[in-house]
């Protein structure tokens, strides 16, 4: 019998409970040292006695989001805990969600939470409109606090002049030196560049700048290793000149996105400096991103001169123009329709699988994570993948994410997870033979439309009406009419029910209920998948018998769930892996499942008053008991 991922999941977190119920009995205490321990921060001066934290580069937002929920679940009001969910979904690139979170722990008072909070008012984002006074307000209650990063962001904004304070670096070097002292890596790089140019009233010294530096760095401050690599390449604060030692730095910074870094590190490329060989192509690829971004614009000014030197235009690239010239760290874009709570395990498998290939994040391969049910933000996002020059994108969850990158480009290659047809779609010629740059795994309702009708009926046999749940424009597309197809041959009626929210989601179930419909099919959209168990919730409070399109559902009390399988470890290894080694999606064939897994939810069943027959049972991949 095979394991369905959810089930290892749920292992997993049963494994990190189980030393704390092993010696606390109170559950709700039990979960929250859970999620502590997946998700407190290193400098949050609340977490747990003996509890290191986890930065955030090495903070996997999956586990942290399972433990954290399950944690809040249990304790709703616990401000640590609405905090590290905000970190976990911060980590998932999930801003409005982090937000949320975020801003709920700020209103009960916890001091890290207001200043994660303050960030995302300082550069506007989660939803937010930027504020420069409401962030400088939500720093001054962090650090009166005594939180290390309130005392960082009220020294910037007093260093910067920001949100109507005037300039004072004596203040600012003041607040630097708390949060140093307190072990804050940004406090540390920020003193740091007060000593090596003398400002705030501190004397001018190099020794101490590249010591503060080098706390910084080893934290993997981004800004911290660049300056400790610049201090390597002009041989200053007592270290040796070190060009190879400064390239190591440099790159550790430009991974994560430091533009100066990035531009220091380019200039070694073009000049084939410290060992590195003379790359122009891998230069032009630094210096572009050094010179799209926006936070140092002496960097994007040199970064742009350098581009224009080398005879390259520095407008944003264009959906059709080629892809960049192959990285040292090929970066990864997954594009998905659903949310990083819904489809933790589904990620968790893709990056098992790449590991497996060779590939390890944040080491040899980064993923740019983006999330979005919404038709127009998903182009967007798709839109900005293409300008950030990913190798490959991961189209996940259906069409919608498909659509969206197809829209973005021409040339970077598209490898699709999910349901829906490409060929009808018109993304791709043809299943054996793509000819474009999409190619993937995909899994469509009208293969097995029968089959999932007939199981319903097996369990169900006196139904004569069974409801269908479609998001928008359902009736027109191919799942549909395969569907009608199959219930007519049976004597059946099928009631089509169209949403495109979730008020629509409870009306078609108060009229399933006044047409005495006897059954449901739950298709694979977006909005049902994303609000899972709200809709079990319904099938139950409405009793309705229900198969769905994703083994989640009954894993969270539905009826059935009848899929199938696409592994991830074929997603990486056929797909992913062989196109960041040089092979075209035009030349790889799309896949379809050939293997489908039923679940079966026997409680769920019992509740129904439904004894489901022995062939049901027999075949079942997982009986939920």
């Amino acid at each position: 019998m095979r394991v369905p991922l959810c089930a290892l999941a749920s292992g997993l977190i049963f494994v990190l409970v189980w030393p704390a119920l092993a010696q606390n009995q109170d559950t709700t205490a039990a979960l929250v040292l859970t999620c502590d321990r997946a998700a407190a921060s290193p400098t949050d001066k609340e977490r747990p006695v003996g509890l290191a934290g986890v930065p955030s580069e090495k903070l996997d937002w999956q586990i942290a989001i399972a433990a954290c929920e399950a944690a809040a679940a249990a304790a709703p009001d616990n401000p640590r805990i609405m905090f590290q969910l905000g970190r976990a979904h911060d980590a998932a690139k999930a801003d409005e969600s982090a937000r949320a979170y975020f801003s709920k722990a700020s209103d009960l008072g916890y001091a890290a939470a207001r200043v994660s909070l303050g960030l995302f008012y300082a550069i506007g984002r989660g939803g937010l409109a930027k504020d420069d006074r409401e962030a400088l307000r939500l720093f001054k209650l962090a650090a009166e606090q005594g939180d290390p990063l309130g005392n960082n962001g009220l020294g910037f904004f007093y260093e910067s002049g920001r949100g109507g304070l005037t300039k004072d670096d004596r203040e600012a070097a003041r607040l630097y030196q708390l949060a140093a002292e307190q072990g804050d890596a940004a406090g540390q790089n920020n003193l740091g560049r007060f000593y090596l140019y003398g400002r705030g009233g501190l004397p001018q010294s190099d020794q101490e700048a590249a010591r503060l530096f080098r706390l910084a760095a080893e934290q993997g401050h981004v800004a911290g290793q660049a300056n400790l690599g610049s201090l390597y390449e002009t041989g200053r604060g007592g270290l040796p000149q070190d060009d190879a030692e400064a390239a190591r730095l440099y790159r550790l910074a430009a991974e994560q996105g430091g533009p100066f870094a990035q531009n220091k590190l380019a200039i070694f490329y073009e000049e084939g400096r410290n060992g590195l060989p003379k790359n122009i192509g891998e230069a032009i690829r630094l210096y572009k991103l050094a010179a799209e971004q926006d936070r140092n614009l002496d960097v994007k000014r040199q970064a742009s001169e350098a581009l224009t030197r080398l005879g390259v235009a520095t407008a944003a690239v264009s959906p059709s123009a080629p892809s960049r010239p192959r990285s040292v760290t090929p970066v990864i874009g997954f594009l998905d329709t659903s949310t990083p709570s819904a489809n933790r395990f589904g990620i968790n498998a893709f990056r098992s699988a790449l590991g497996e290939a060779g590939y390890v994040e944040g080491k040899n391969v980064a993923i740019d994570f983006r999330w979005s049910n919404n038709q127009r933000e998903m182009y967007e996002l798709a839109a900005d993948m293409v300008r950030r020059q990913v190798d490959v994108i991961v189209a996940s969850g259906g069409l919608l994410a498909a659509r969206a990158a197809k829209a973005a480009t021409d040339t970077v290659p598209i490898v699709v997870v999910g349901g829906g047809d490409p060929v009808a779609a018109g993304l791709a010629k043809s299943l054996n033979r793509p000819g474009g740059n999409v190619t993937g795994v995909t899994s469509t309702l009208n293969q097995n439309a029968s089959k999932r009708l007939e199981l319903l009926l097996d369990l169900v046999p006196d139904a004569t009406a069974i409801g269908y749940l479609v998001g928008f424009s359902g009736r027109a597309d191919a799942d549909s009419q395969a569907l009608l197809g199959a219930a007519g041959a049976k004597g059946r009626e099928l009631i089509v029910i169209e949403c495109s929210s979730m008020a629509d989601v409870e009306a078609a179930f108060e009229q399933l209920s006044q047409r005495q419909a006897g059954a449901l099919i739950v298709s694979a959209f977006p909005l049902f998948a994303n609000n899972s168990n709200k809709v079990v919730a319904l099938a139950a409070r409405y009793k309705i018998p229900a198969i769905y399109a994703q083994s989640a559902y009954a894993y969270q009390g539905g009826l059935m769930s009848y899929m199938g399988q696409i592994n991830m470890r074929d997603v990486v290894s056929q797909y992913v892996g062989r196109i960041l080694k040089g092979d075209k999606p035009a030349d790889l064939p799309i896949q379809t499942p050939t293997k489908f897994e039923l679940i079966l939810n026997l409680r769920t069943a019992k509740a129904l008053g439904l004894s489901p027959p022995l062939p049901i049972l027999a075949i079942a991949d997982k009986v939920i008991e």
